[in-house]
């Protein structure tokens, strides 16, 4: 696992290949239970209503299903476009990097939010999410890249595409379950 976490470093530097990642099954499931137990801190920390985020907070399992779903999709998604390639060799490693520079973005962001973004200009602010997210982007595009063998800018197009329909996917199954009262709170933070 410290390889691998290794190698997810490497790959934040545009550094590496999923050929050379040991995609055991024991770090995939950390990385992806690390991952789910991630989600939900960001997103209540979007709530600068306490009555809102502990609102939410009542409803961390639907939160962490959607997420189970979202990145269940995923790797299905992921499996598939190997298949295509005739590339099923690389599915673990490519699982492995994939969920391990997922989980360094989410720790990343935890931290963004941590050191009292809001103190800082909205200028400056927004700058710091923007260059975030697109390095962010950037490396999950060189990752699929690697694992496709295809190029960087395809890569990037794969890795929204992959990451934008799993969740969408996912919404829309999740949604006919959430509660009204979940929508209701998101509702309540997108009109303040």
């Amino acid at each position: 696992m410290l390889q691998t976490t290794i190698t997810c470093f490497q790959f934040c530097i545009f550094r590496g290949s999923v050929r050379t990642v040991k995609g055991d099954y024991a770090t995939i499931l950390t990385f992806l239970l690390l991952l789910v137990l991630l989600e939900l801190y960001p997103l209540v920390a979007l709530f600068t209503e306490p009555d809102l985020a502990s609102k939410l907070l009542q409803h961390r399992m639907t939160i962490w299903l959607l997420a189970l779903m979202w990145h269940g999709l995923a790797v299905l998604m992921i499996f598939a476009l190997l298949k295509l390639k005739n590339m099923v060799s690389l599915f673990r490693g490519t699982l492995a990097a994939y969920f391990g520079v997922f989980v360094l973005f989410q720790l990343m962001g935890v931290l963004l939010q941590f050191i009292g973004l809001e103190t800082l200009p909205s200028g400056i602010r927004t700058l710091l999410l923007l260059v975030w997210f697109s390095w962010s982007c950037c490396v999950f595009g060189y990752v699929f890249g690697s694992a496709l063998s295809i190029k960087f800018y395809l890569g990037v197009i794969v890795a929204l595409l992959v990451n934008v329909v799993s969740y969408v996917l996912a919404f829309v199954v999740i949604g006919s379950i959430v509660s009204k009262e979940l929508l209701e709170i998101f509702l309540q933070h997108v009109r303040s």
